[in-house]
């Protein structure tokens, strides 16, 4: 799927989700963020095991 949003949409998201992700984590699956896009648009996702963060562009 091809998506389409501005980089200032894209970066205000990374910055809410990337909140939840821990630098130093011991396991590398909570060191990223998943991005999904549907007809919707885009929601970025991301959790430390305790708290989850989710923001949709």
């Amino acid at each position: 799927m091809r998506i389409q949003t501005s980089q200032a949409a894209l970066q205000h998201g990374l910055n809410v989700v990337s909140r939840a992700v821990a630098a130093r984590h011991s396991l590398d699956q909570l060191r990223h963020v998943h991005l999904e896009a549907d007809d919707d648009g885009v929601r970025l996702t991301a959790t430390d095991t305790e708290i989850a963060m989710i923001c949709s562009i």
